[in-house]
């Protein structure tokens, strides 16, 4: 009769300490294996002489214009157009300075910055003005609290 429990010879395996660096090395293979078969297109350096077409106009055209109404006066694009004080006692509804200037460069958008100390009548009166001239998106920025 056989014996049931009868221990099996063991084959001579491989120690765990023999088996780490196999392991370390088949893992740098397979991210070898995995970046040089990106689906993304390698990286071209672009030519070093490029030649781009000359513009036939003078000065960009402006997207987004903006009107900052500071302490001291009324500024168009970050160019001095007029006094503040002086509109602030002004009954007329636009700013003429300000509606020249958007008339030599229309924007379709405007950004109105105001200081926290200007009066709500001053800022009818640049909205005024930006219609006026044409602007179809206004918007009025403040600055939040928490952003401070």
């Amino acid at each position: 009769m056989k014996k049931l429990f009868t221990k099996k010879k063991s084959l001579p395996m491989l120690s765990v300490a023999a088996l780490a660096p196999l392991i370390d090395i088949f893992t740098i293979l397979v991210v070898a294996v995995l970046k040089s078969s990106s689906a993304a297109a390698p990286p071209q350096l672009p030519e070093a002489q490029t030649d781009l077409p000359l513009s036939a106009q003078e000065q960009p055209v402006l997207q987004i214009a903006t009107i900052d109404i500071g302490k001291d006066g009324i500024y168009f694009n970050g160019i001095r157009v007029s006094s503040r004080a002086y509109w602030e006692k002004q009954d007329a509804p636009i700013i003429e300075e300000l509606y020249t200037r958007m008339l030599l460069t229309p924007p379709k958008q405007v950004q109105i910055r105001a200081d926290a100390g200007v009066p709500w009548i001053l800022i009818d009166k640049a909205l005024a003005t930006s219609r006026q001239a044409g602007c179809t998106d206004i918007e009025l920025l403040a600055m939040n609290k928490d952003s401070l």
